[in-house]
């Protein structure tokens, strides 16, 4: 499998992160409101859909930032 050059490294990591925790997030809320009730899933799929593209924004800056931060914390090399 060709790899991606590491530039996009950051919009990468953002994606799938954002991805995997609204998608969560979102499973999370919507059964403790809701329970498991007729149309969940429709419920679920809203409230991802909506919730995805926030946290991709927030992701793409914050990423970089927690990158600085752990590296201040983390011994590297």
């Amino acid at each position: 499998m060709k790899k991606l050059d590491k530039k996009y490294f950051t919009f990468i990591f953002a994606a799938l992160m954002s991805i995997l925790m609204s998608g969560v997030i979102s499973f999370i809320i919507i059964s403790y409101e809701e329970g498991f009730s007729n149309g969940f899933f429709m419920k679920f799929l809203g409230a991802w859909k909506f919730s995805f593209p926030f946290s991709f924004v927030v992701a793409q800056f914050v990423t970089p930032l927690v990158r600085k931060f752990t590296m201040l914390i983390v011994k590297t090399g």
